[in-house]
């Protein structure tokens, strides 16, 4: 969890807005959802059940 707590912390200390890319996709993806979750302050279940019903896609907004 500090792993992702690092990330967040340099996501929060770039200017926006802020493309996050890697050469696939899943890893950037992964990212986002890490950091809209924990900024929403869900569950790390409820990140993995909305990255899954999301099917891969690039994540909306969590609310």
């Amino acid at each position: 969890m500090n792993l992702a707590r690092q990330h967040i912390a340099a996501l929060d200390r770039l200017p926006r807005p802020t493309l996050v890319t890697c050469r696939t996709g899943p890893r950037s993806s992964a990212v986002i959802y890490l950091y809209a979750g924990l900024k929403a302050g869900a569950r790390a279940d409820e990140v993995l059940e909305r990255a899954e019903a999301d099917g891969g896609r690039s994540p909306p907004p969590m609310s």
